[in-house]
């Protein structure tokens, strides 16, 4: 997780973190941005939308890497 993360942050602006629950048993990711919003940027729409689908990038990069040490663990289970 923390090698999926740290290349997702090497390559979008949107920073990702995981959090462990250690009492639960749960990891968490979140994630987060600072997007510039001023009129003067222009195609805003477009520029909106490539900032916000960096979200969906990280997202299913993480989630492909937990796919793939959920594997892992069963093939070593």
């Amino acid at each position: 997780m923390q090698k999926a993360i740290n290349e997702s942050n090497l390559r979008n602006s949107v920073i990702a973190v995981y959090t462990v629950d250690e009492t639960g048993g749960n990891m968490n990711v979140h994630c987060k941005s600072i997007i510039l919003f001023i009129p003067e940027i222009p195609n805003l729409e477009d520029y909106l939308h490539l900032e916000l689908n960096e979200f969906f990038q990280v997202h299913q990069l993480i989630g492909a890497e937990m796919a793939r040490q959920r594997e892992l663990e069963a093939k070593n289970a």
